[in-house]
């Protein structure tokens, strides 16, 4: 993505997902959170870089978890707890990033979408192929007009 502001919205998304996927201690504060809120824990996956749709995966798992990351991210409730998430280079998302976070979302979410579909082993999936794209073509459409309002 070469959109304004992408890469730099990538770059604090995947700092966030490889600091919680590497501190113990960051994912139980993550799971007291889910708890408290009565939200299912779910681990933040990872952004891989010879796989496109962790990428997607990566930024659909923060989205799920905002509420949460943005209180632990800020010191909120736990600032009792010992992380410094300065020091890892994890910092919290501004209003406008979480905002760049859903457009990279709509736009990768056909994709994923045609992916799954055309991944079947069970049914016939090259007769999928133009409908697809025809779809992903419109879904993009549909996008860059919302993008344009």
């Amino acid at each position: 993505f070469k959109a304004k502001g992408v890469g730099d919205v990538m770059l604090k998304c995947r700092n966030i997902a490889a600091f919680f996927s590497h501190s113990t201690q960051a994912v139980t504060r993550l799971r007291k959170h889910c708890e408290a809120r009565e939200k299912p824990y779910c681990s933040i996956k990872q952004d891989v870089a010879t796989r496109w749709w962790s990428t997607y995966i990566c930024l659909e798992s923060i989205k799920y978890l905002k509420d949460v990351l943005k209180l632990i991210l800020q010191g909120g409730a736990a600032a009792a707890d010992s992380i410094d998430f300065t020091e890892e280079n994890c910092d919290n998302l501004s209003e406008e990033e979480w905002e760049i976070v859903d457009m990279v979302l709509d736009v990768l979410h056909p994709f994923a979408t045609a992916q799954e579909v055309l991944e079947g082993e069970k049914y016939v999936t090259v007769s999928r192929v133009i409908p697809i794209i025809a779809s992903i073509r419109l879904q993009l459409v549909n996008v860059q007009q919302q993008d344009r309002r």
